[in-house]
């Protein structure tokens, strides 16, 4: 159960008005989090236009930030990984990458970019790990610097969106099935 309630209607007010109904029309309903942020619309609108500028900026395939904001996900705990998943398995044409990212490090069906978005995530993710010289080197031979700077405001954008829904305890809405841990 949320810890904050969660509010439905728009109540007349135009950024809860378009961005419920952009919602409405992508998901079929408002998703948990727009309903938890619509107590503050300007925080709802600005998260929603920093989210849809990746879409924009296209300077990464989908699949790469899909599964990074995947493993961020699932490393916080959050319940993100449920709309994530979905997303990510639009991305990569079905289920086997998501529900093989525990074991990504074992896995074959991975490229080499995949392995380093996932790996990038990991390590801005986890308390304590380290993105050193050594593995930004390695980021910089497979991504270009903008694909770099969009792959890392991507994946703190993701700690930022799971950090916030799990101490308010946002919950899934059974979008797909989920990786399991």
């Amino acid at each position: 159960v949320p810890r904050i309630t969660e509010i439905t209607q728009a109540g007349g007010d135009p950024i809860l008005e378009a961005e419920f109904a952009s919602e409405q029309e992508l998901f079929g309903g408002v998703i948990n989090p727009s309903k938890v942020l619509a107590h503050c619309p300007p925080i709802l609108r600005a998260a929603k236009k920093f989210y849809a500028s990746f879409e924009e900026s296209g300077e990464l395939p989908a699949t790469l930030l899909a599964l990074a904001y995947v493993r961020v996900s699932t490393i916080n705990g959050s319940f993100l990984v449920d709309i994530n998943s979905f997303r990510a398995i639009e991305a990569t044409d079905g289920e086997a990458k998501v529900l093989a990212l525990p074991d990504w490090r074992e896995s074959e069906i991975y490229s080499e970019q995949e392995r380093l978005a996932i790996e990038y995530a990991e390590r801005m993710t986890i308390t304590g790990q380290e993105v050193d010289d050594a593995f930004f080197a390695q980021l910089k031979e497979h991504f270009s610097e903008a694909q770099i700077v969009e792959l890392t405001a991507g994946i703190a954008m993701e700690n930022f969106r799971s950090k916030f829904n799990r101490p308010l305890r946002v919950e899934a809405q059974g979008f797909c099935p989920l990786p399991t841990r």
